[in-house]
């Protein structure tokens, strides 16, 4: 369950017919978007951030986040947690 500080930054839909591989940066995370999955990907800071911005790159056979350092990040499949990961800065 989202923490209320815990904000929604992106709603992730595969509109594909196959799963869609899903590249989280900095964290060097690979998963598996099933065809047809809505995910929701979080933030909550851990103080100040050098970064609130996410960048989204497509490519060919993969979808890549860069998500923001000095901040817990998740993804959630409805209210399941599927993904969570911290990166401080350095």
């Amino acid at each position: 369950m989202k923490s209320k500080e815990e904000i929604v930054l992106l709603e992730l839909y595969n509109q594909k017919d196959t799963d869609q591989r899903l590249w989280l940066e900095p964290w060097c995370e690979e998963l598996e978007l099933p065809a047809g999955a809505s995910w929701k990907l979080t933030a909550v800071a851990l103080g100040p951030l050098a970064s609130t911005m996410v960048t989204i790159e497509f490519q060919e056979d993969q979808v890549v986040i860069y998500g923001i350092t000095n901040a817990v990040m998740r993804l959630y499949a409805e209210d399941e947690l599927v993904w969570e990961c911290f990166k401080p800065l350095t």
